[in-house]
C-alpha cells in the first residue's frame, strides 16, 4: 500500500494496523478479563453441585480414559464441552479448579462481549449499563458451571456476524466465520446450534426480502452472498463427525440427544410458569424476555414503515434495526427451549441476548414518544432488578453453606467445610487440589472411606435409594474418588434409570464390572417437582440386585455404602 504524505512516497505495511494503539486496545482488554476473573474468583462459593459439576467432571475424566460420549456413556448435551475439558485436564491436572476457572474465564469473555458490542451500537453510558446488566446475571448464573457463558460466546458473536453490510466481499467473510462459530455452538449444545442456525436463516430470508423486495429476488440475493454459513458449519463439524462416526453407532447419539428428549424431556424436567413472588424474582426474568422482544419488534415494525415512506434509493434499515431484528429472533429461539422448565438459570442464553436488545431501544429511545421510552427503561431497571435478585439469592446461599471464596482466603483456618474434617483440604482429592472446594459432611466422609478401600483401576456405583423414582443423581463422587462408574447410567434422568429395560441394563454392567462398593445416597428422596421426576414407575430390578449382591458397609447421613458380597 502507498501512501502520499508531503510530496513524497511511504509505503505503509498491510499489518499496520497492529500498531501501538491496537497493541495497547489488546493489552486493556487482556488486563480487564484478568480483573473480572478476578472479581469473579472471589465472588464465588466454594460450594459444589454434586449433579451439574458432576457430569461435566465425571464426563471428561470418562474420555481421558478412552471412552467415547453416547457410546459409553450416556450425555445429553454437546460433547465438546467435555473434550475441551478433558483436554484442560490433560494439560494442567485433574482438579475442579480447572473447571472452575475455565467457568471464570467463559463469563469474563462474555462480559466484555456484551460491552464490545453495546458499544459497536450504544454511546459509552448505555454500553456499560449493559455491561453491568450483564455481569450481574452472569455472577449469579456461575452456579450453574462453565457451559451458559461458554455457550453464549459463539451465539453473540455468529449473530452479530450474520448482520447485512454493504461489501460483498466483507459479507461473505462475515459469513464464513459466522458458520465456524455455530458449528463450535453446535459441538457444544446440539439443539442451540440447530435452533440459532434456523433462527440466522429465518433472519437472512427477512433481511434479503427487504433489501430486494420479494421472495423470490431475496431467496436468489441470500443463496449469492451466504453461502460461505454452511461452509463454515462444514468447516467445523465434518471432522468430529466423521471421527465419531468411526468408531460410536449414530443412533446412541441420536437417541441421547434427540429422540429421549423428544420425547421424555418436557414431561419429566418442565416446570410450570414462577408466580411473581420475592423467592423466585430470579426466575420472573422468563416474563421480561417475550415482552423485550415484544417491545423490539414494535421498534422494528415502526422503522420498516418509516423506511418504505422513502425514496426507493435511500431504503436502507439501519445497522442497529438489524441487530435487532437478528437478536429478537435468536432470543425467540433459545426462549423456546428456556420455557419448557421455566427458570432463570435455564433462561440465561436469551436473557443476554434480551440485554443488548434493551441497550439498542435505550440507545434510540427518543425515535419514539414518552411513553416508549418509559417503557424501555423500565425493562433495563427489571433487568437489573431481577439480576441482583438472583445474586442476593447466591450469596444468601454462601452465607448459609458457609461457602464464599473471599472469606475463606481472608482466613482460611477458621473456615473449614465442617469442623470434624479439617484436614480435608490437604486429603489431595481433585476438589482440593490447587483450591479447597467443599461437599457436605456425609460427601467428605463417603469420598475417605472409598478412597481408602478401593484401588485404581476399580469401577462404582453410586445410584439411589431407591430407583423407581428418579429426578437427579450424584455424579461428584466418580470424580473425587478418580473411580469410573460402572455402568453408562451414571447421568441420572426422569424415565430413565426407573425403566425396566434400562435397569436390566444397567444390572448386566453391574454383574460384568463388578464393582467392589456401590453408594446410595438419598439426598434427592425430599425432593419433589410439579414433573415426571415425581412419578414412581415401580420397577424395583436394579435394587433388588444390589440388596442380593450387596451387604451393608457403612452409613454416613444420607449416604450409605455398600460391599460386594463374597
Amino acid at each position: 500500500m502507498v501512501v502520499v504524505t508531503d510530496g513524497s512516497l511511504h509505503t505503509k505495511s498491510p499489518i499496520s494496523k497492529f500498531g501501538p494503539a491496537r497493541l495497547r486496545t489488546f493489552l486493556l482488554g487482556g488486563l480487564l478479563l484478568l480483573l473480572i476473573s478476578a472479581i469473579l474468583f472471589l465472588l464465588g462459593s466454594r460450594w459444589i453441585a454434586v449433579h451439574d459439576e458432576g457430569i461435566e467432571t465425571t464426563g471428561a475424566m470418562r474420555i481421558l480414559t478412552g471412552q467415547v460420549p453416547h457410546r459409553d456413556f450416556y450425555y445429553n448435551y454437546g460433547a465438546g464441552m467435555l473434550y475441551l475439558l478433558a483436554g484442560l485436564f490433560k494439560l494442567f491436572g485433574m482438579s475442579l479448579l480447572v473447571e472452575r476457572l475455565l467457568g471464570l474465564f467463559s463469563a469474563s469473555l462474555l462480559i466484555i462481549s456484551v460491552y464490545a458490542l453495546a458499544r459497536k451500537y450504544c454511546g459509552p453510558g448505555v454500553a456499560i449499563f449493559t455491561a453491568l446488566l450483564g455481569f450481574v446475571w452472569t455472577s449469579s448464573d456461575l452456579v450453574q458451571g462453565f457451559a451458559p457463558p461458554l455457550v453464549c460466546l459463539p451465539l453473540l458473536w455468529s449473530t452479530w456476524l450474520v448482520l447485512p453490510v454493504a461489501n460483498t466481499a466483507t459479507q461473505r467473510r462475515r459469513a464464513f466465520g459466522a458458520g465456524l462459530l455455530i458449528g463450535l455452538l453446535f459441538l457444544f449444545r446440539y439443539e442451540t446450534g440447530i435452533g440459532v442456525a434456523c433462527a440466522h436463516a429465518l433472519a437472512i430470508f427477512i433481511f434479503a426480502m427487504l433489501k430486494e423486495g420479494g421472495p423470490k429476488k431475496g431467496l436468489r440475493w441470500a443463496a449469492g452472498e451466504m453461502w460461505p454459513y454452511p461452509l463454515g458449519v462444514a468447516a467445523v463439524l465434518t471432522v468430529p463427525v466423521v471421527c465419531y462416526l468411526r468408531v460410536a453407532p449414530l443412533h446412541d447419539l441420536l437417541y441421547d440427544v434427540f429422540l429421549f428428549p423428544a420425547k421424555d424431556y418436557r414431561i419429566g424436567r418442565g416446570l410450570p410458569l414462577p408466580r411473581p413472588t420475592f423467592a423466585a424474582l430470579p426466575d420472573c426474568v422468563i416474563y421480561l424476555a417475550p415482552l423485550a422482544i415484544g417491545v423490539a419488534i414494535y421498534a422494528i415494525t415502526r422503522e420498516i414503515r418509516r423506511n418504505a415512506s422513502r425514496p426507493a434509493e435511500s431504503r436502507e434499515l439501519s445497522d442497529w434495526v438489524n441487530l435487532l431484528i437478528l437478536y429478537s429472533i435468536v432470543a425467540a429461539s433459545v426462549f423456546v427451549k428456556g420455557v419448557v422448565r421455566a427458570s432463570a438459570g435455564q433462561m440465561f442464553p436469551c436473557t443476554i441476548c434480551c440485554l443488548l436488545i434493551v441497550a439498542v431501544l435505550l440507545e434510540h429511545r427518543r425515535r419514539w414518544g414518552t411513553a416508549a421510552q418509559t417503557l424501555y427503561a423500565m425493562l433495563g431497571i427489571l433487568f437489573m432488578v431481577t439480576g441482583c435478585a438472583a445474586l442476593l439469592h447466591k450469596i444468601s446461599f454462601e452465607r448459609q453453606t458457609n461457602s464464599s471464596v473471599l472469606k475463606w482466603i481472608i482466613r482460611p483456618s477458621k473456615e473449614p467445610p465442617f469442623p470434624p474434617f479439617r484436614s480435608w483440604c490437604s486429603e489431595g482429592t481433585p476438589i482440593t487440589t490447587g483450591f479447597c472446594y467443599a461437599l457436605d459432611s456425609d460427601h467428605i466422609q463417603v469420598i475417605e472411606y472409598v478412597r481408602g478401600h478401593t484401588r485404581p483401576g476399580d469401577t462404582l456405583y453410586v445410584g439411589l435409594s431407591h430407583h423407581d423414582r428418579v429426578i437427579a443423581g450424584d455424579n461428584i463422587t466418580y470424580f473425587a474418588t478418580q473411580l469410573i462408574p460402572a455402568t453408562k447410567w451414571s447421568q441420572f434422568d426422569p424415565f430413565l434409570q426407573n425403566r425396566e429395560d434400562i435397569q436390566r441394563e444397567m444390572i448386566g454392567e453391574l454383574e460384568r464390572n463388578r464393582p467392589p462398593y456401590i453408594v446410595l445416597d438419598s439426598e434427592f428422596d425430599n425432593i419433589f417437582e410439579p414433573n415426571g421426576s415425581s412419578f414412581h414407575s415401580g420397577v424395583f430390578l436394579l435394587d433388588d440386585y444390589i440388596s442380593s449382591h450387596y451387604m451393608f458397609a457403612q452409613r454416613f447421613g444420607e449416604m450409605t455404602i455398600l460391599e460386594r458380597r463374597p
